[in-house]
């Protein structure tokens, strides 16, 4: 998503400012946690800024669920303090083998369910998908998605159509789109049918933005003055300012081999 980085220090106070705000514009978008073949190396987690603000991710917290436990919960990234998601764009959290490269890259160690996934902002939980059955309420939100097969994601369709029930909230899309939206247009054919309806429409970012991805970081104030009037096009630059502690992986349980843009509320 391209967008321009204004260094000036009312500017950086004000997206300190959105940032409080946005909470409820950002969204888990897409899950790959059975990728054909082989898991290792190539699950990820896709989260998007679905509204119109950017937002800054320092003190964020994605984390990966075991299902079949209560509170079993595993810390696989930490916003940093400069850690920044512009309006539409994409931070891509994944393994070593994903491609594109993950903006952060860890070893999710997704299971074919029950698991889920919980992103929080440091004040509560902002986003949890959670797929398989049984599972604890804390790993979904309204009931789990459905199982998606072998090689597909879990995807929001279209991009960020979020309605608190992830049953309703994800399909299977048979080809992962890491670091992409999943959708490449927003039908306004289909947006009017949803209006009509009475259906609750998904969160718009297509208003005056192109469709490609962005995250990054805002640079210290040591960096402003090279930075300033700068703008970033399809930047993949990310790179949080503190990693968390590694999770140990979870005992117990091994691998089953076998599984245009919503508005802004």
């Amino acid at each position: 998503m391209g967008g321009s980085l204004r260094c000036a220090p009312t500017a950086l106070l004000v997206a300190l400012a959105l940032a409080g705000q946005a909470r409820g514009q950002v969204a888990i978008n897409e899950v790959l946690y059975d990728p054909e073949g082989p898991d290792a190396g190539l699950e990820f987690v896709e989260i998007m800024n679905c509204g119109h603000a950017g937002v800054l991710l320092t003190g964020w917290v994605l984390e990966t669920g075991n299902g079949a436990s209560q509170n079993d919960w595993t810390v696989e990234w930490i916003g940093g303090d400069f850690d920044y998601l512009e309006p539409g764009g994409i931070l891509l959290i994944g393994e070593e083998d994903v491609r594109p490269a993950p903006d952060h890259v860890t070893s999710l160690d997704l299971q074919n369910g029950p698991d889920g996934i919980r992103l929080t902002d440091g004040a509560g939980v902002v986003d949890v998908v959670g797929w398989g059955d049984p599972l604890f309420h804390e790993y979904y939100e309204g009931s789990p998605a459905p199982d998606a097969p072998s090689g597909s994601s879990l995807a929001r369709s279209p991009d960020c159509w979020d309605h608190d029930v992830n049953a309703d909230d994800f399909s299977a899309n048979p080809v992962p789109t890491p670091g992409a939206r999943n959708a490449l247009a927003f039908d306004l054919s289909s947006r009017r049918s949803s209006e009509m309806s009475g259906r609750r429409r998904p969160r718009d970012t297509s208003r005056g933005c192109a469709f490609t991805s962005t995250a990054r970081r805002i640079p210290p104030p040591s960096s402003r003055s090279t930075a300033c009037s700068s703008r970033a096009t399809h930047s993949r630059s990310i790179s949080p300012g503190r990693r968390p502690t590694p999770g140990s992986r979870r005992p117990g349980r091994p691998r089953d081999r076998e599984r245009d843009l919503p508005l802004a509320g």
